[in-house]
């Protein structure tokens, strides 16, 4: 018997455009379907089994940190993933698997990065049937070609109130809480998603350890002494540089220390927690 046809990762297209920087094998699927398997009064095997429905979601990561900072729900062409055939032969063949979602939510889950490396932002999309009983993900043969990575960012400056030194890395937790209408009126699958609550933080590691102190809470006074995680565009040819970066700011934070480890050198990380800062500014800005 011969072995199954095996594929790999190509193109990924978001919102009917092929999107560059996708992280090589990040994809991730979930169809979260919630099954039932009923055993009959005095039996031993189950007789029954069944499904109330799915609720899937696909995950994976790009190196392009502003494809996405907000939720947004795309429509007609939303979600592409295309994975291509190896050859026999060796390298790859002409055959292509396609996943195609019409209709999702997506949302940025976690901004990370670390010095000397490449800042990853992760996104989940939640399919959306039509109608509730129409499956949201088709299977199809159509190819996307592979794009050029492009966009590529590394770890900047980080400042609370002012720079600090000695910082390893940032992982920034959109904190977004969503909310399907999943077997909602028995149907199948979700046909509507929501965000009913957020509650971002920010984990920095560094090795500043003068940066250590009780709980206390900032506030951001200006873009030279805020609260604030920059991220560095590389250009190609090797040059970083600060056209093009990308921020995260924080009007108002509550920080606290995580965990203090030693080694050489000995480092400390520190937890912020945005807060609404009563004055109307945003809770947090991505730009």
């Amino acid at each position: 018997m011969s072995d199954l046809s095996k594929h790999t990762q190509s193109g990924v297209t978001v919102n009917s455009t092929l999107e560059s920087g996708i992280v090589r094998d990040s994809v991730k699927a979930s169809s979260n379907l919630r099954k039932i398997i009923q055993f009959a009064s005095g039996a031993i095997l189950p007789s029954f089994g069944g499904s109330f429905g799915a609720a899937p979601v696909i995950e994976f990561a790009t190196h392009n940190i502003k494809l996405l900072t907000a939720p947004a729900v795309y429509t007609s062409g939303a979600l592409k993933l295309c994975f291509r055939a190896y050859s026999d032969a060796g390298g790859l063949g002409s055959g292509y698997i396609s996943y195609v979602a019409d209709k999702a939510l997506f949302v940025p889950v976690t901004l990370a990065a670390q010095r000397g490396a490449e800042a990853v932002l992760t996104i989940q999309a939640y399919l959306l049937s039509s109608d509730g009983d129409t499956a949201p993900l088709t299977v199809g043969t159509t190819s996307d070609d592979l794009s050029v990575t492009q966009n590529i960012y590394t770890l900047g400056e980080v400042s609370l109130g002012s720079a600090l030194s000695g910082v390893n890395s940032v992982n920034f937790d959109f904190g977004y809480q969503v909310v399907t209408n999943e077997s909602q009126d028995g149907l199948n699958y979700p046909t509507h998603a929501l965000v009913p609550r957020r509650q971002a933080s920010m984990t920095v590691e560094l090795e500043e350890l003068a940066a250590a102190s009780a709980a206390r809470l900032l506030t951001g006074e200006s873009a030279t002494s805020g609260i604030y995680a920059e991220f560095r565009k590389l250009q190609e040819g090797g040059v970083v540089t600060d056209t093009g970066k990308a921020t995260v700011t924080m009007a108002k934070a509550l920080a606290e220390i995580s965990n203090v480890a030693g080694g050489s050198p000995s480092s400390v990380s520190l937890m912020l927690t945005p807060v609404d800062d009563g004055a109307g500014n945003d809770y947090v800005t991505f730009s």
